[in-house]
């Protein structure tokens, strides 16, 4: 599990679900959950929280161009890389910040992913969750 600590910036609602952008390093994070202000105490302006996202729902891109739909993307810069049958390991470093991503081994051979290498991360808004600080 990928896991960083930031704070809490803006808070949108509608209905019983809430659209929270989190500040982890200068970058903005996107996460829908189900729960507002009113139901959940931690989300406020300025609280302190942990933002987590499975190895699995990291995609990586490499010189990609344009828009995509996926909120959440980070820079960061491959620290290493380990190649199965199916599956890759990529680690990366997100401002000093280790993170992991699985994709298929495929990919990482499409990508021509190398250590050293500067790659996007990307991760959807509803796969990001949030995790408050006091409950860990």
């Amino acid at each position: 599990m990928n896991k960083l600590r930031g704070k809490i910036k803006t808070i949108e609602t509608d209905n019983e679900l809430s659209m929270v952008k989190i500040e982890v390093e200068n970058t903005l994070f996107s996460s829908i959950i189900i729960g507002t202000p009113e139901t959940l105490s931690y989300l406020s302006i300025d609280f302190p929280v942990f933002i987590a996202f499975n190895e699995t729902e990291m995609s990586i891109g490499k010189g990609l161009t344009g828009k995509i739909s996926l909120k959440n993307e980070f820079d960061s810069i491959i620290t290493g890389i380990a190649v199965g049958k199916l599956l890759s390991e990529i680690e990366l470093d997100f401002r000093g910040h280790k993170l992991k991503s699985i994709i298929t081994s495929s990919s990482t051979m499409n990508l021509n992913l190398a250590i050293g290498d500067m790659v996007t991360g990307y991760v959807k808004s509803t796969d990001l969750s949030i995790i408050e600080i006091e409950s860990i």
